[in-house]
Protein backbone atom coordinates (compact mmCIF):
# COMPACT_ATOMS: atom_id res chain seq x y z
CA UNK A 1 0.00 0.00 0.00
CA UNK A 2 1.41 3.66 -0.64
CA UNK A 3 -0.15 6.93 0.07
CA UNK A 4 -1.83 9.40 -2.25
CA UNK A 5 -1.04 12.42 -0.07
CA UNK A 6 1.00 14.05 2.45
CA UNK A 7 4.46 13.68 2.80
CA UNK A 8 4.81 9.80 3.93
CA UNK A 9 4.85 7.20 0.76
CA UNK A 10 4.11 4.53 3.71
CA UNK A 11 1.29 4.66 5.69
CA UNK A 12 1.49 2.77 8.68
CA UNK A 13 -0.80 -0.23 9.28
CA UNK A 14 -1.20 1.27 13.12
CA UNK A 15 -2.79 4.20 11.56
CA UNK A 16 -6.36 4.86 10.01
CA UNK A 17 -5.57 6.45 6.54
CA UNK A 18 -7.93 8.07 4.20
CA UNK A 19 -6.09 7.97 1.31
CA UNK A 20 -4.09 4.77 0.57
CA UNK A 21 -6.34 3.80 -1.82
CA UNK A 22 -6.64 6.96 -3.70
CA UNK A 23 -6.33 10.50 -3.74
CA UNK A 24 -10.13 11.51 -5.07
CA UNK A 25 -11.83 8.58 -2.73
CA UNK A 26 -14.21 10.00 -0.57
CA UNK A 27 -15.95 8.30 2.74
CA UNK A 28 -15.86 8.53 6.15
CA UNK A 29 -15.22 6.48 9.46
CA UNK A 30 -17.29 6.15 12.57
CA UNK A 31 -16.54 5.06 16.24
CA UNK A 32 -19.00 2.59 18.12
CA UNK A 33 -20.87 4.05 20.17
CA UNK A 34 -19.86 5.28 23.46
CA UNK A 35 -21.55 7.30 26.49
CA UNK A 36 -20.24 10.67 27.26
CA UNK A 37 -18.41 10.57 30.23
CA UNK A 38 -15.14 13.52 29.70
CA UNK A 39 -15.48 16.88 29.16
CA UNK A 40 -13.23 16.68 25.58
CA UNK A 41 -12.34 13.71 22.95
CA UNK A 42 -8.73 14.42 22.14
CA UNK A 43 -8.14 13.04 18.56
CA UNK A 44 -4.36 13.05 17.17
CA UNK A 45 -4.54 12.95 13.80
CA UNK A 46 -2.77 14.32 10.82
CA UNK A 47 -4.75 16.24 8.36
CA UNK A 48 -5.91 18.47 5.25
CA UNK A 49 -9.20 19.84 5.10
CA UNK A 50 -10.10 16.95 7.41
CA UNK A 51 -13.41 16.94 9.14
CA UNK A 52 -14.17 15.33 12.14
CA UNK A 53 -17.43 15.64 14.80
CA UNK A 54 -19.19 14.23 17.96
CA UNK A 55 -23.09 13.06 16.38
CA UNK A 56 -24.43 12.77 19.84
CA UNK A 57 -28.11 10.97 20.69
CA UNK A 58 -27.96 10.40 16.34
CA UNK A 59 -28.50 14.46 15.85
CA UNK A 60 -27.19 14.59 12.38
CA UNK A 61 -28.14 18.27 11.49
CA UNK A 62 -25.71 19.23 14.74
CA UNK A 63 -23.12 20.53 12.61
CA UNK A 64 -25.69 23.34 11.30
CA UNK A 65 -26.34 24.37 14.99
CA UNK A 66 -23.48 25.80 16.58
CA UNK A 67 -25.25 27.72 19.23
CA UNK A 68 -26.25 23.91 20.76
CA UNK A 69 -23.45 21.85 19.42
CA UNK A 70 -20.27 24.40 19.77
CA UNK A 71 -16.99 22.35 20.67
CA UNK A 72 -17.70 19.38 18.65
CA UNK A 73 -17.24 20.30 15.36
CA UNK A 74 -13.88 20.67 13.11
CA UNK A 75 -15.35 21.16 10.06
CA UNK A 76 -11.48 21.99 8.54
CA UNK A 77 -8.77 20.12 10.12
CA UNK A 78 -5.56 21.33 9.18
CA UNK A 79 -2.40 20.04 10.52
CA UNK A 80 0.33 21.31 7.94
CA UNK A 81 2.14 17.18 7.33
CA UNK A 82 2.40 16.29 10.71
CA UNK A 83 0.32 14.79 13.68
CA UNK A 84 -1.35 17.25 16.34
CA UNK A 85 -3.73 16.79 18.91
CA UNK A 86 -7.44 18.37 18.02
CA UNK A 87 -9.79 18.73 20.61
CA UNK A 88 -13.59 18.27 20.57
CA UNK A 89 -15.53 19.40 23.78
CA UNK A 90 -19.14 17.54 24.17
CA UNK A 91 -19.47 17.84 28.14
CA UNK A 92 -22.20 19.92 27.85
CA UNK A 93 -23.95 16.53 26.79
CA UNK A 94 -22.35 14.37 29.38
CA UNK A 95 -24.39 10.71 29.82
CA UNK A 96 -25.61 10.96 26.32
CA UNK A 97 -24.83 8.59 23.72
CA UNK A 98 -22.55 9.38 20.83
CA UNK A 99 -19.77 8.75 18.28
CA UNK A 100 -17.32 9.95 16.37
CA UNK A 101 -17.05 10.60 12.27
CA UNK A 102 -14.27 11.67 10.48
CA UNK A 103 -14.89 12.75 6.67
CA UNK A 104 -12.46 12.70 3.75
CA UNK A 105 -13.91 15.15 1.40
CA UNK A 106 -12.20 13.91 -1.24
CA UNK A 107 -9.30 15.10 -4.23
CA UNK A 108 -6.57 17.51 -2.02
CA UNK A 109 -7.80 16.24 1.36
CA UNK A 110 -7.10 13.29 3.55
CA UNK A 111 -6.95 12.03 6.92
CA UNK A 112 -4.69 10.07 9.58
CA UNK A 113 -5.39 8.72 12.46
CA UNK A 114 -3.42 7.97 14.96
CA UNK A 115 -5.17 7.79 18.27
CA UNK A 116 -8.38 8.88 20.25
CA UNK A 117 -8.12 9.63 24.13
CA UNK A 118 -10.70 11.09 26.71
CA UNK A 119 -9.83 13.34 29.22
CA UNK A 120 -11.26 15.88 31.17
CA UNK A 121 -8.70 19.08 31.00
CA UNK A 122 -5.37 19.59 28.68
CA UNK A 123 -4.22 18.60 24.87
CA UNK A 124 -2.59 15.50 24.61
CA UNK A 125 0.98 15.57 24.21
CA UNK A 126 3.35 13.10 22.00
CA UNK A 127 6.97 12.42 22.55
CA UNK A 128 9.19 13.34 20.10
CA UNK A 129 10.08 11.47 16.83
CA UNK A 130 12.61 8.83 17.90
CA UNK A 131 14.49 5.77 16.30
CA UNK A 132 15.32 3.93 19.82
CA UNK A 133 12.89 1.12 19.42
CA UNK A 134 14.34 0.23 16.40
CA UNK A 135 18.22 -0.10 17.52
CA UNK A 136 16.77 -2.32 20.90
CA UNK A 137 19.36 -2.37 23.05
CA UNK A 138 22.41 -2.29 21.49
CA UNK A 139 24.22 0.76 20.40
CA UNK A 140 25.56 0.90 17.19
CA UNK A 141 28.75 2.76 16.05
CA UNK A 142 28.68 5.42 13.55
CA UNK A 143 30.88 3.88 11.54
CA UNK A 144 28.71 0.47 11.52
CA UNK A 145 25.41 2.66 10.65
CA UNK A 146 25.61 2.31 6.76
CA UNK A 147 25.63 -1.64 7.21
CA UNK A 148 22.58 -1.33 9.59
CA UNK A 149 21.05 0.93 7.42
CA UNK A 150 21.24 -1.24 4.48
CA UNK A 151 20.42 -4.18 6.51
CA UNK A 152 17.14 -2.50 7.78
CA UNK A 153 16.42 -1.59 4.27
CA UNK A 154 16.45 -5.22 2.92
CA UNK A 155 14.31 -6.37 5.44
CA UNK A 156 11.83 -3.67 5.68
CA UNK A 157 11.11 -4.36 2.28
CA UNK A 158 11.13 -7.73 1.95
CA UNK A 159 8.21 -7.53 4.92
CA UNK A 160 6.44 -4.21 3.46
CA UNK A 161 3.78 -6.42 2.49
CA UNK A 162 3.05 -8.37 5.40
CA UNK A 163 2.39 -5.53 7.37
CA UNK A 164 4.01 -6.42 10.41
CA UNK A 165 5.94 -2.75 10.94
CA UNK A 166 5.58 -1.07 13.85
CA UNK A 167 4.93 2.86 13.45
CA UNK A 168 8.77 3.92 14.59
CA UNK A 169 9.02 1.33 11.57
CA UNK A 170 7.33 3.22 9.28
CA UNK A 171 8.44 6.70 10.43
CA UNK A 172 11.82 5.63 9.63
CA UNK A 173 11.34 4.32 6.28
CA UNK A 174 9.39 7.56 5.89
CA UNK A 175 11.83 9.45 7.03
CA UNK A 176 14.76 7.83 4.38
CA UNK A 177 12.46 7.85 1.61
CA UNK A 178 12.38 11.62 1.99
CA UNK A 179 15.63 12.74 2.48
CA UNK A 180 16.96 10.66 -0.25
CA UNK A 181 18.52 8.02 1.67
CA UNK A 182 16.90 4.94 0.55
CA UNK A 183 19.41 3.55 -2.55
CA UNK A 184 18.84 5.32 -6.12
CA UNK A 185 17.89 1.27 -7.49
CA UNK A 186 15.17 1.14 -5.25
CA UNK A 187 13.95 4.91 -4.91
CA UNK A 188 13.40 4.83 -8.63
CA UNK A 189 11.18 1.07 -8.40
CA UNK A 190 9.28 3.14 -5.99
CA UNK A 191 9.09 6.25 -7.49
CA UNK A 192 8.18 4.31 -10.96
CA UNK A 193 5.12 2.43 -9.08
CA UNK A 194 3.97 5.62 -7.41
CA UNK A 195 3.57 7.47 -10.94
CA UNK A 196 1.33 4.19 -12.31
CA UNK A 197 -0.79 4.25 -8.97
CA UNK A 198 -1.24 7.99 -9.69
CA UNK A 199 -2.19 8.07 -13.31
CA UNK A 200 -4.66 4.52 -12.09
CA UNK A 201 -5.81 7.43 -9.92
CA UNK A 202 -6.53 10.30 -12.17
CA UNK A 203 -8.93 8.10 -14.39
CA UNK A 204 -11.09 6.80 -11.51
CA UNK A 205 -14.57 8.71 -12.20
CA UNK A 206 -15.52 12.02 -9.41
CA UNK A 207 -16.93 11.02 -6.94
CA UNK A 208 -21.14 11.00 -6.60
CA UNK A 209 -23.06 11.21 -3.71
CA UNK A 210 -26.47 10.00 -2.40
CA UNK A 211 -28.34 9.37 0.79
CA UNK A 212 -27.24 5.88 2.86
CA UNK A 213 -27.97 4.52 5.76
CA UNK A 214 -24.94 3.14 7.91
CA UNK A 215 -25.37 0.45 10.67
CA UNK A 216 -24.18 1.75 13.71
CA UNK A 217 -23.05 -0.40 16.70
CA UNK A 218 -26.02 -1.95 19.13
CA UNK A 219 -26.60 -0.27 21.89
CA UNK A 220 -29.85 -0.52 24.19
CA UNK A 221 -32.29 2.85 24.04
CA UNK A 222 -34.85 3.21 26.80
CA UNK A 223 -38.28 4.87 25.90
CA UNK A 224 -38.83 8.78 26.53
CA UNK A 225 -41.84 8.66 29.55
CA UNK A 226 -44.09 11.12 27.78
CA UNK A 227 -41.38 12.27 25.40
CA UNK A 228 -39.28 13.29 27.82
CA UNK A 229 -35.59 12.90 27.76
CA UNK A 230 -34.85 13.45 31.68
CA UNK A 231 -37.40 10.54 32.60
CA UNK A 232 -35.94 7.42 31.35
CA UNK A 233 -38.77 4.42 31.20
CA UNK A 234 -38.00 1.17 30.13
CA UNK A 235 -34.86 -0.29 28.30
CA UNK A 236 -35.22 -1.17 24.75
CA UNK A 237 -33.66 -3.60 22.13
CA UNK A 238 -33.49 -3.05 18.70
CA UNK A 239 -36.43 -5.06 17.24
CA UNK A 240 -39.11 -5.25 14.46
CA UNK A 241 -42.60 -3.71 14.76
CA UNK A 242 -44.54 -6.04 17.50
CA UNK A 243 -47.34 -6.45 14.98
CA UNK A 244 -45.08 -8.36 12.48
CA UNK A 245 -43.18 -10.59 14.78
CA UNK A 246 -41.17 -8.22 17.15
CA UNK A 247 -38.20 -10.16 16.83
CA UNK A 248 -35.10 -8.28 17.96
CA UNK A 249 -32.55 -7.37 15.05
CA UNK A 250 -30.58 -4.74 13.04
CA UNK A 251 -32.02 -2.93 10.03
CA UNK A 252 -30.47 -5.12 7.66
CA UNK A 253 -32.38 -7.92 9.25
CA UNK A 254 -35.62 -5.74 9.01
CA UNK A 255 -35.03 -5.64 4.99
CA UNK A 256 -33.98 -8.78 4.61
CA UNK A 257 -37.40 -10.33 6.23
CA UNK A 258 -39.11 -7.47 4.06
CA UNK A 259 -37.73 -9.03 0.88
CA UNK A 260 -37.65 -12.61 1.65
CA UNK A 261 -39.32 -15.18 -0.33
CA UNK A 262 -42.17 -16.59 2.50
CA UNK A 263 -43.36 -12.34 2.93
CA UNK A 264 -45.68 -11.44 0.15
CA UNK A 265 -46.39 -7.97 1.61
CA UNK A 266 -43.58 -5.85 0.07
CA UNK A 267 -44.17 -6.98 -3.52
CA UNK A 268 -48.01 -7.17 -2.83
CA UNK A 269 -48.31 -3.41 -1.58
CA UNK A 270 -46.00 -1.99 -3.98
CA UNK A 271 -47.60 -3.91 -7.18
CA UNK A 272 -51.07 -2.24 -5.63
CA UNK A 273 -49.56 1.02 -5.61
CA UNK A 274 -48.53 0.72 -9.30
CA UNK A 275 -51.98 -0.21 -10.31
CA UNK A 276 -53.45 2.70 -8.64
CA UNK A 277 -51.59 4.73 -10.08
CA UNK A 278 -52.77 3.59 -13.35
CA UNK A 279 -56.87 2.91 -12.86
CA UNK A 280 -57.68 5.56 -9.98
CA UNK A 281 -58.52 2.31 -7.49
CA UNK A 282 -56.14 0.04 -5.67
CA UNK A 283 -56.72 -3.94 -6.16
CA UNK A 284 -56.85 -3.48 -2.72
CA UNK A 285 -59.05 -0.04 -2.33
CA UNK A 286 -57.11 0.94 0.67
CA UNK A 287 -53.72 0.93 0.02
CA UNK A 288 -52.25 2.11 3.30
CA UNK A 289 -53.44 -0.48 5.33
CA UNK A 290 -53.51 -4.41 3.93
CA UNK A 291 -54.66 -5.39 7.70
CA UNK A 292 -57.88 -6.35 9.03
CA UNK A 293 -59.08 -2.78 9.16
CA UNK A 294 -58.63 -2.52 5.05
CA UNK A 295 -60.90 -3.92 2.71
CA UNK A 296 -60.79 -6.82 0.59
CA UNK A 297 -58.64 -7.09 -2.99
CA UNK A 298 -61.40 -6.84 -5.64
CA UNK A 299 -58.77 -9.48 -8.00
CA UNK A 300 -56.92 -11.11 -5.44
CA UNK A 301 -55.70 -13.34 -7.71
CA UNK A 302 -54.22 -10.93 -10.51
CA UNK A 303 -53.07 -9.18 -7.27
CA UNK A 304 -50.96 -12.38 -6.37
CA UNK A 305 -49.74 -12.62 -10.13
CA UNK A 306 -48.65 -9.47 -10.22
CA UNK A 307 -46.62 -9.06 -7.35
CA UNK A 308 -45.14 -12.44 -7.76
CA UNK A 309 -44.36 -11.62 -11.24
CA UNK A 310 -42.92 -8.01 -9.70
CA UNK A 311 -40.55 -10.19 -7.39
CA UNK A 312 -39.68 -12.65 -10.54
CA UNK A 313 -38.13 -9.39 -12.46
CA UNK A 314 -35.94 -8.51 -10.15
CA UNK A 315 -38.28 -5.71 -8.38
CA UNK A 316 -38.22 -4.28 -12.03
CA UNK A 317 -41.29 -0.80 -11.50
CA UNK A 318 -40.27 -0.54 -15.22
CA UNK A 319 -41.54 -3.90 -16.22
CA UNK A 320 -44.38 -4.16 -14.42
CA UNK A 321 -45.80 -0.97 -15.70
CA UNK A 322 -44.92 -2.06 -19.13
CA UNK A 323 -46.84 -4.75 -18.63
CA UNK A 324 -50.19 -3.29 -17.23
CA UNK A 325 -50.00 -0.15 -19.94
CA UNK A 326 -49.93 -3.13 -22.42
CA UNK A 327 -52.81 -5.06 -21.17
CA UNK A 328 -56.23 -5.45 -22.97
CA UNK A 329 -57.73 -3.72 -19.85
CA UNK A 330 -55.87 -0.71 -19.44
CA UNK A 331 -56.00 -0.36 -23.22
CA UNK A 332 -59.98 -0.46 -23.52
CA UNK A 333 -62.53 2.39 -23.84
CA UNK A 334 -63.80 4.41 -21.20
CA UNK A 335 -67.15 4.26 -22.72
CA UNK A 336 -69.24 1.02 -22.03
CA UNK A 337 -68.98 -2.22 -24.10
CA UNK A 338 -72.39 -1.59 -26.79
CA UNK A 339 -72.44 -5.95 -26.17
CA UNK A 340 -73.03 -5.01 -22.48
CA UNK A 341 -76.68 -5.05 -21.51
CA UNK A 342 -76.38 -1.40 -19.86
CA UNK A 343 -79.62 -2.36 -16.75
CA UNK A 344 -77.62 -5.64 -16.04
CA UNK A 345 -74.06 -3.50 -15.61
CA UNK A 346 -75.39 -1.19 -13.19
CA UNK A 347 -77.00 -3.84 -11.18
CA UNK A 348 -73.64 -6.24 -10.83
CA UNK A 349 -71.10 -3.69 -11.16
CA UNK A 350 -72.38 -0.09 -10.74
CA UNK A 351 -69.31 1.53 -9.13
CA UNK A 352 -67.08 -0.14 -12.19
CA UNK A 353 -65.02 -2.04 -9.40
CA UNK A 354 -64.48 -5.34 -11.86
CA UNK A 355 -63.26 -3.19 -15.04
CA UNK A 356 -66.08 -3.32 -17.29
CA UNK A 357 -64.48 -0.39 -18.86
CA UNK A 358 -61.98 2.04 -18.18
CA UNK A 359 -62.45 4.58 -15.47
CA UNK A 360 -62.57 8.16 -16.38
CA UNK A 361 -59.61 9.99 -14.87
CA UNK A 362 -58.93 13.41 -14.21
CA UNK A 363 -55.48 15.00 -15.32
CA UNK A 364 -53.23 15.93 -12.89
CA UNK A 365 -52.21 19.91 -12.33
CA UNK A 366 -49.01 19.41 -14.21
CA UNK A 367 -50.44 17.42 -16.99
CA UNK A 368 -53.63 19.91 -17.63
CA UNK A 369 -50.80 22.65 -17.72
CA UNK A 370 -48.61 20.63 -19.99
CA UNK A 371 -51.52 19.91 -22.45
CA UNK A 372 -52.48 23.76 -22.65
CA UNK A 373 -49.21 24.86 -23.47
CA UNK A 374 -48.68 22.00 -26.34
CA UNK A 375 -51.99 22.95 -27.67
CA UNK A 376 -50.65 26.70 -27.72
CA UNK A 377 -47.67 25.51 -29.82
CA UNK A 378 -45.29 26.97 -27.38
CA UNK A 379 -44.55 24.94 -25.30
CA UNK A 380 -40.62 24.11 -24.95
CA UNK A 381 -39.40 20.55 -24.92
CA UNK A 382 -35.88 21.34 -23.85
CA UNK A 383 -34.47 19.01 -21.45
CA UNK A 384 -32.23 19.79 -18.24
CA UNK A 385 -31.34 23.42 -17.34
CA UNK A 386 -32.12 25.61 -14.27
CA UNK A 387 -35.64 25.93 -12.85
CA UNK A 388 -37.82 28.80 -14.26
CA UNK A 389 -38.72 31.13 -11.48
CA UNK A 390 -42.60 31.29 -10.58
CA UNK A 391 -44.52 34.41 -11.58
CA UNK A 392 -45.61 36.30 -8.54
CA UNK A 393 -49.02 38.06 -8.48
CA UNK A 394 -49.61 41.39 -6.12
CA UNK A 395 -51.55 39.13 -3.71
CA UNK A 396 -48.24 36.23 -3.26
CA UNK A 397 -46.98 37.98 -0.05
CA UNK A 398 -44.40 36.12 2.15
CA UNK A 399 -41.16 35.99 3.70
CA UNK A 400 -38.18 35.10 1.32
CA UNK A 401 -38.98 36.98 -1.90
CA UNK A 402 -37.56 35.21 -4.43
CA UNK A 403 -37.25 36.96 -7.90
CA UNK A 404 -40.31 36.91 -10.08
CA UNK A 405 -40.64 34.76 -13.38
CA UNK A 406 -42.42 35.27 -16.85
CA UNK A 407 -46.08 34.70 -16.49
CA UNK A 408 -46.43 31.76 -18.38
CA UNK A 409 -43.40 30.09 -16.95
CA UNK A 410 -41.41 30.60 -20.56
CA UNK A 411 -43.44 27.89 -21.83
CA UNK A 412 -41.36 25.46 -20.36
CA UNK A 413 -42.71 22.01 -18.84
CA UNK A 414 -44.08 21.88 -15.92
CA UNK A 415 -41.27 19.57 -14.36
CA UNK A 416 -39.06 22.47 -14.87
CA UNK A 417 -41.20 25.31 -12.16
CA UNK A 418 -39.20 26.19 -9.23
CA UNK A 419 -41.53 25.56 -5.94
CA UNK A 420 -41.55 27.52 -2.71
CA UNK A 421 -43.66 27.14 0.24
CA UNK A 422 -44.10 30.95 0.26
CA UNK A 423 -45.32 31.39 -3.02
CA UNK A 424 -47.41 28.55 -4.55
CA UNK A 425 -48.64 28.90 -7.96
CA UNK A 426 -52.39 29.69 -7.57
CA UNK A 427 -53.18 27.81 -11.38
CA UNK A 428 -51.86 24.68 -9.65
CA UNK A 429 -53.45 24.43 -6.67
CA UNK A 430 -56.84 25.16 -8.30
CA UNK A 431 -56.07 21.83 -10.19
CA UNK A 432 -54.79 19.96 -6.74
CA UNK A 433 -51.19 19.84 -7.35
CA UNK A 434 -50.21 18.35 -3.79
CA UNK A 435 -48.39 20.67 -1.72
CA UNK A 436 -45.09 20.54 -0.92
CA UNK A 437 -46.09 20.59 2.99
CA UNK A 438 -44.75 17.51 4.96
Amino acid sequence: LISFAGSNLFPSRNILSSHILGDRRVGNLRSPHFKIEHDQILVKAKAKKGFMRVVIDHYHMGKHSGLLFGGTVIKEANSEDKFQWFSLSPKKYKGHWAYLEFVDRGTDAYLEIDQVRFANSGMGRSPDSSFSLLLGDDKIEASNLPEFLDGFLEKSFDRLHTGKFSGEEYEFLNYLFREGLIPLVKRQIISKSLRQAKVIDSKTPQERYTLTMGEGSPFQGNVYVRGSPHKLGAPVVGRNLTALGGQAGSRLDLANQLISEDNPLVSRVMANRIWLQFFGRGIVPTPDDFGPMGQEPSHPELLDWLAHDFRENHWSVKNLIRKIVLSKTYRQSSLLNPFCEKEKVSLTDPQNIFLHKMPVRRLQAEAIRDSILSFSGRIDKRLFGPSVPIYKTAFMTGRGGKKNGPLDGAGRRSIYGSVYRNFLSPFMLAFDQPAPFG
